[in-house]
């Protein structure tokens, strides 16, 4: 069995990872994928985890390329764990085979994939915590109008609201006073539709942000959209930025040490 790094790497590289076998070696669904001795047509039998976009491929057939898996030696209708990344979405779906494991007594390693999807979901949550200014659990008291900017020039206007916010706990930053009010999207622009959208009386740890102007590149989505917040004004943007409460202590042993 891999090693929990590798299965954590793996799952990092995938677009949907899946158990399923070998149909038949040497072959493609996809007229615009060449034949050759790396393809072959997979049998999705169970859908572990995936992107969004292939939530419903369970039971489907897809073409696997396995140039890039750990193993070239492909044993056809014996049960196999596959990682895969997506490569081709044309009549049927081809993917990159970036590795795989075969099920020995019907035995997949679903814990261990689990165990590696919540460790990157942990990750990523700290990441968002590092980049915040503030990072507080709170309340919101009220949700109110900004005014105070004019219409975001784009046809993605995140349709900014104000919540005031009654501080509980400072876990990050410096904030004195006992409410903080900070913007947010109410907009459901396909720019916005993930974004936070915040109600009364939510209690939640908020991972606060402000405007990122970088030069260059922007390299993620949420760095994109933190351009958007207005000058010397807070704000919530990435669907991680409002958590639970029960998340606090991970974040909290992650700021402190």
């Amino acid at each position: 069995m891999p090693n929990n790094k590798t299965i954590r790497d793996w799952t990092a590289h995938s677009s949907l990872i899946f158990e399923g076998k070998v149909i038949k070696t040497n072959s493609s669904l996809e007229p615009l994928e060449i034949h050759g001795p790396s393809s072959a047509v997979i049998e999705i039998s169970h859908l572990i985890w995936s992107r969004p976009i292939f939530a419903g491929y369970t039971h489907q057939q897809i073409t696997g390329v396995f140039s890039h898996s750990n193993d070239p030696d492909i044993r056809p209708e014996e049960p196999m764990t596959i990682f895969a990344r997506s490569r081709i979405m044309g009549r049927t779906l081809t993917a990159d085979v970036v590795g795989f494991e075969m099920m020995e007594d019907g035995k997949g390693i679903r814990s261990e994939i689990e165990n590696a999807i919540h460790d990157m979901q942990d990750d990523a949550i700290n990441r968002r915590a590092d980049s915040a200014v503030l990072v507080i659990i709170g309340k919101v008291n009220a949700i109110l109008p900004f005014e105070g900017h004019p219409k975001f020039l784009s046809e993605h206007d995140p349709g900014w609201k104000i919540a005031e916010i009654g501080v509980q706990s400072l876990l990050k930053g410096t904030h004195k006073a006992k409410t903080i009010k900070i913007l947010f999207a109410s907009s459901i622009d396909i720019r916005w539709f993930k974004s936070p959208k915040l109600h009364e009386d939510e209690l939640k740890v908020f991972l606060i942000h402000e405007r990122r102007d970088q030069a260059g590149k922007i390299a993620d989505t949420a760095a994109k959209l933190e351009k958007a917040i207005p000058e010397n004004m807070l704000a919530v943007v990435d669907p991680l930025d409002v958590l639970p409460v029960d998340s606090a202590p991970k974040l909290t042993i992650h700021l402190t040490r």
